[in-house]
């Protein structure tokens, strides 16, 4: 499924995650984790079709099986709640992903700690959406730290440095 997914042939791929899906579900049962990732899976295609309410079904659903088998701050828990931030951010409910975005930082900081690749990432995108909230000093705060972060973990010469430079330029 992934791989008709990266090749955009949405319909077989979603053909694939639905039979991956219906599999899981007779194996391994409701709550096992794999359910949750082929869930999320399909969620994000979904989303990328523009069919945004069985998108978020799916990241409810998926959701709730990760928080049942490792709670509220765990890694993957952090990739579904990310999903559900860029869904409402398709839909354009900027102030509706906002608060999604924030716990997706707070989490992963304490999960991560800031000087982590996941941690800018996620710092990166509410530092996106506060640019197209027009929430400009809190964006250009957030890059400011994404760009020393990325000093500090990659050096002066990084590709990264180089996207939050630009951001912080926009």
């Amino acid at each position: 499924a992934v791989i008709f997914y990266y090749k955009s042939d949405f319909h077989t791929a979603e053909s694939l995650y639905v039979k991956t899906i219906d599999l899981i579900k007779n194996l391994a049962g409701e709550k096992d984790t794999l359910l949750a990732l082929e869930l999320l899976n399909l969620g994000n295609l979904k989303s990328d079709i523009g069919q945004y309410e069985e998108a978020d079904s799916l990241f409810k659903e998926s959701m709730e099986i990760y928080i049942i088998n490792f709670g509220e701050n765990d890694p993957e828990t952090i990739n579904v709640l990310n999903s559900m931030a860029g869904l409402k951010w398709r839909q354009g409910d900027l102030k509706g992903a906002e608060p999604i975005f924030q716990k997706v930082v707070a989490i992963s900081k304490h999960i991560y700690g800031e000087k982590t690749p996941e941690y800018i990432i996620y710092l990166n995108n509410l530092a996106l959406l506060n640019l197209q909230l027009s929430k400009y000093s809190k964006a250009d705060s957030m890059f400011r730290i994404l760009i020393s972060l990325d000093k500090q973990i990659y050096g002066n010469e990084h590709p990264q440095l180089a996207r939050h430079l630009n951001n912080l330029g926009l």
